[in-house]
């Protein structure tokens, strides 16, 4: 019997019933059994009755790009013909804000294109759409962590700024006698050390900002070549993952930005452990960090050139099919030059299995719980507190 002697077969799963996820999974198994035998088989699951079916044909080029055109027209119409007309000189008023409407007419646009382009979208695709507010709050659910970290970003800077303490600095910098070139030069060699960038990116797909992603990568390191060249501090990320958990992926990530933040030559990298795209911290992956770092710091010590390490009276002693084991001067330097991990497995097979057989992730958990049950950190020196107190004292006053 032939695959295409049952015609079209439909696999019954799911149901409304408590056995529904068992269902699920027995079904799905024998559908794609099915499939791979050639038999044109079809999930049938009543529950998805209500809820409409996905359309075995796409929608056509010009549907596609109508919300497109739909944003580009009612934006453009808004910015050249309707707010224009509109008498907003009430917006000069105080209680307004005292401002203007071309200083909000950007805003104001897009987001009116954005409200139509989606009232459009639900026109054409109502009958898609048999439920349509689950829909609508299904998306709103969606849109809410995007949102917040789109603007704990866009705040963070506002709110830096809106700090008592950074007036002060700012009035005391741009308040520097010789003019507004001294002053301005001062400020930004100054400023640049309570100041810092980041370059937010967002997936597409997904709308969550990303930590670790190609292009936050090069443009990251694209700001720290920009404040080389002014010659002030800058600040970067290192150890960092968007997984939501220890795994290969946040192993891989970190290693790869805290490589490129050092070797970029970044004077202050940050968030080391962090996870989930910045939402989430583990203890274990900062344990990890501290020996990548460990790590990269040795790689990026490069290679001392001189008559002691080329040691080429030691290569003339040893001579052809000599070695350097019994050497004095490999005595001296096998400690110092090569970097010797605390956790990276470099054991053979046998001892690893002796040994526990542990992975990375839980030798790092188990040495971040040993930090926290155990560690003590050294006091400061009483000269370094008292400053620390007058900057503090000097904050408070300043606030008042």
């Amino acid at each position: 019997m032939k695959a295409t002697d049952f015609g079209k077969v439909a696999v019954l799963l799911g149901g409304r019933s408590a056995e529904r996820e068992i269902s699920l999974l027995s079904g799905n198994a024998v559908l794609a059994a099915l499939k791979r035998q050639g038999v044109d088989a079809h999930a049938f699951d009543p529950a998805e009755l209500r809820h409409g079916y996905r359309s075995p044909a796409g929608p056509s080029f010009m549907l596609a790009l109508t919300p497109i055109l739909v944003v580009l027209g009612v934006n453009l119409l808004m910015t050249w013909v309707v707010l224009p007309r509109m008498d907003t000189s009430f917006l000069a008023e105080a209680r307004w804000g005292g401002i203007s409407i071309g200083s909000k007419s950007g805003i104001w646009s897009v987001v009116t294109a954005l409200i139509v382009a989606s009232a459009v979208l639900i026109a054409i695709n109502r009958k898609r759409l048999p439920e349509l507010r689950k829909t609508l709050d299904a998306g709103a659910n969606g849109s809410v962590i995007p949102v917040f970290n789109t603007a704990s970003l866009a705040g963070f800077g506002a709110v830096v700024a809106a700090v008592p303490a950074f007036a002060v600095v700012r009035e005391g910098l741009l308040a520097v006698p010789g003019g507004p070139l001294v002053s301005l030069s001062v400020a930004a060699s100054v400023m640049g050390i309570i100041t810092g960038s980041a370059s937010a990116k967002l997936d597409m797909s997904t709308l969550r900002q990303l930590y670790n992603s190609a292009e936050r990568y090069s443009t990251d390191l694209g700001i720290i070549e920009m404040a080389k060249w002014m010659d002030i501090p800058n600040w970067s990320f290192a150890g960092t993952s968007d997984s939501q958990c220890v795994d290969a992926q946040a192993g891989i990530d970190a290693t790869q930005v805290t490589l490129l933040s050092m070797q970029a030559g970044a004077n202050l990298n940050h968030d080391l452990g962090y996870l989930d795209a910045g939402l989430t911290c583990a203890p274990e992956l900062v344990v990890i960090a501290d020996e990548i770092v460990s790590m990269d710091r040795r790689v990026l010590e490069g290679i001392e050139v001189s008559e002691e390490t080329l040691a080429v009276d030691v290569v003339a002693a040893a001579g052809p099919g000599g070695d350097f084991l019994r050497a004095r001067h490999t005595r001296d330097h096998a400690r110092d030059l090569q970097w010797r991990p605390t956790m990276f497995n470099r054991v053979s097979q046998a001892r690893w299995e002796a040994e526990g057989s542990l992975d990375l992730r839980e030798k790092a958990r188990r040495k971040a719980r040993e930090i926290l049950a155990s560690h003590e950190p050294a006091p400061l020196p009483a000269n370094v507190r008292q400053v620390m107190d007058e900057l503090v004292e000097a904050f408070v006053a300043a606030a008042r």
